[in-house]
């Protein structure tokens, strides 16, 4: 059977034609693009969800830094516990 394979050159101008016919096929190019523009677009939403979470991280130091406040806790001890700066704290 190998020996057949080797002599009959067939298998290998098949393999030849169709991997030209994968690769210059407009769906396959399409199908391509597809995938492309949903795999960048899966990580524009990880980096706005990202910054989502970062921005939810702040307000929530924000707020307990103001509560701290109204406890007269001294800002050096709020900056420590919030990881909010000095002037950032001084500012609410």
């Amino acid at each position: 059977m190998s020996n057949l394979i080797k002599e009959n050159n067939i298998f290998e101008e098949v393999e030849k034609r169709c991997q030209s016919f994968i690769e210059s096929d407009p769906l396959i190019n399409a199908y391509r693009k597809k995938e492309w523009e949903g795999y960048f677009h899966k990580a524009e939403l990880l980096t706005e969800r990202e910054e989502g979470i970062k921005e939810g991280e702040e307000n929530k130091a924000i707020s307990i830094a103001k509560t701290l406040k109204q406890m007269n806790i001294d800002d050096a001890s709020i900056s420590k516990a919030t990881g909010l700066s000095i002037e950032e704290i001084e500012k609410l």
